[in-house]
């Protein structure tokens, strides 16, 4: 089974958003990614950290209950 979304877009954004938020980038990337939703760049603090320990809980708790389990 696929991961969830949130949780892809996460791991996206800590293997793509690092280098990106040290620089400026490509122009033409930056843009498409910002065309497709995007707004490139690592969120970083607490505010950040707090949304990943709540995409976790919640996930992780309908895969809970709904007994899904690890293949």
């Amino acid at each position: 089974m696929a991961a969830p979304l949130v949780l892809q877009g996460i791991a996206f954004a800590l293997v793509v958003g690092a280098p990106m938020s040290r620089t400026s980038g490509p122009t033409d990337l930056i843009e498409r990614l910002r065309i497709m939703g995007m707004e490139p760049g690592l969120p970083t603090g607490e505010p950040f950290q707090r949304f990943v320990r709540d995409q976790l809980d919640k996930w992780g708790r309908q895969i809970r209950d709904a007994g899904i389990q690890p293949e």
